[in-house]
């Protein structure tokens, strides 16, 4: 162990260190990443440090904004802990040192600064964001409730088109099987559609509720329950069913991080007049790895997946492996690209043949307008979505001749009204344009849909 008169020298000289390089950092202008409550202080946001000024609270504050962006929580507790030497009372600097705590998985250190903070904070702000902490860091499991709808017009609610009747083509197993016996059938003739194309205004509800304990960025356990409800405005189109899901995540080293994800659930569904309704029971396992780069560089995650639905039909099978890279901008810029490839198999002689699907995708979410610019107490941000998806069937459908292959490109555009308060209800206004090519005359072409999203949450604190 070393002498006191040696730590001391170390001390200082780590000291010294901080301070001389953190004197070349400018005042960050951007969005702060852990101190939201700053962003509105014109105090802050306008200052120019003074040489005068050297090493007061302020001074502190706009480096460790400088520290945020750069992604470094280690060495922001470093310096936070500094300016605490000098500034024992303040409170901004003892929720940056928790904040930054928290990013580098130390929570143990940060206890007494979120005691202080919740007893002697006037500011509510700071006494919820001390009380956030404390829930992530030192367990207490804390509640979300929440109850959505989702209404808007589809032009096709099953996907079909609007043919009321096909040819079987040349060589497919019908025209085949009608050729052999052909005084009891004629293989020229169209076989009719039961279920055509049917437009309508669907309607979906659903209320769930979620137990979380986050302790730490990658160290968190979520139950969730979900109960939905489907009552469209055509008849014969109804569902309900209940969902029981359970996320666990858990660091493997610094900026590194294995997620678990598994799912059960019973539905029932109907598929129109003519068709059969289906009751299904379905369970999933997820295994993800996700690890996040250096500071100006995206996350990436990696995952594969297993899906089995059990119903009156036979046992469904969903294997999912997919990468995704997502990045985070300092103006608030979401950006991602994703790539999944799901094999699916169904149970032997059903109708529907196995297939492989290759899905890529990219998406971008931006804010539009600052708070209360459109709607007080929200603000506005816009997201966009393309995808394309190419799906392979094994054989031929009964009316083909031969095997073949579905590509749908798929827009999304969407308009979300974030709160900034509670109660905390979110709208979202979205537009979604599916076009698929394909030799299948039962599937519709182009498909357009407009739909509105409420959702109301509820929080534990």
């Amino acid at each position: 162990m070393l002498f006191p008169q040696v730590m001391n020298v170390v001390g200082s000289a780590t000291a010294a260190m901080i301070f001389v390089c953190l004197c070349a950092i400018s005042p960050s202008n951007g969005q702060p990443h852990l101190f939201p409550e700053l962003q509105s202080s014109p105090a802050v946001s306008t200052f120019n440090p003074d040489p005068r000024d050297e090493f007061s609270e302020r001074w502190f504050l706009l480096r460790l904004q400088k520290l945020d962006h750069l992604n470094q929580p280690k060495v922001m507790m470093q310096l936070a802990g500094l300016g605490l030497r000098m500034h024992q009372g303040s409170i901004r600097l003892r929720m940056a040192y928790a904040t930054a705590g928290n990013a580098a998985n130390r929570c143990d250190w940060i206890r007494q600064h979120l005691l202080f903070v919740g007893k002697n904070a006037v500011s509510p702000i700071f006494k919820q964001l001390a009380r956030d902490l404390t829930y992530r860091c030192f367990g207490g499991w804390e509640y979300q409730l929440a109850a959505g709808a989702m209404a808007g017009r589809r032009q096709s609610i099953n996907g079909r088109s609007s043919v009321t009747s096909i040819a079987a083509e040349a060589g497919s197993k019908f025209y085949n099987d009608c050729l052999a016996y052909r005084g009891l059938c004629n293989p020229d003739r169209h076989i009719h559609v039961a279920e055509t194309r049917r437009s309508a205004i669907d309607v979906w509800g659903h209320v769930q509720a979620t137990l979380f304990r986050q302790m730490g960025a990658d160290f968190y356990t979520q139950i969730l329950v979900q109960i939905f409800r489907r009552s469209p405005s055509k008849a014969r189109f109804q569902a309900k069913g209940a969902a029981l899901k359970f996320h666990l995540r858990r660091p493997l080293a610094q900026r590194t991080y294995v997620s678990v994800e598994m799912e059960t659930g019973v539905g029932e569904f109907q598929r129109g007049v003519n068709e059969e309704d289906l009751n299904q029971q379905h369970m999933s396992v997820t295994v993800g790895l996700g690890h996040r780069l250096a500071h100006g560089w995206p996350e990436m995650v990696w995952q594969v997946g297993q899906r089995r639905s059990f119903s009156s039909v036979g046992t469904t099978s969903h294997t999912i492996l997919g990468t995704k890279v997502k990045r985070r901008w300092d103006n608030d810029w979401v950006g991602e690209i994703g790539v999944e490839h799901i094999n699916t198999n169904y149970a032997r002689g059903a109708a529907r043949p196995n297939s492989v699907a290759d899905i890529a995708s990219v998406s971008l979410r931006i804010p539009l307008a600052k708070e209360g610019a459109v709607l007080p107490g929200y603000q506005l941000e816009g997201a966009l979505r393309l995808s394309t998806t190419r799906e392979q069937f094994s054989r031929p459908l009964f009316y083909l001749a031969e095997r073949h292959v579905d590509v749908t490109r798929s827009s999304a555009l969407s308009v979300f009204f974030v709160p900034t308060s509670h109660p905390h209800l979110e709208v979202e206004i979205f537009f979604i344009r599916d076009r698929t090519s394909s030799p299948n005359p039962l599937i519709a072409k182009q498909v357009n849909n407009v739909t509105f999203r409420f959702n109301l949450y509820k929080f534990s604190s």
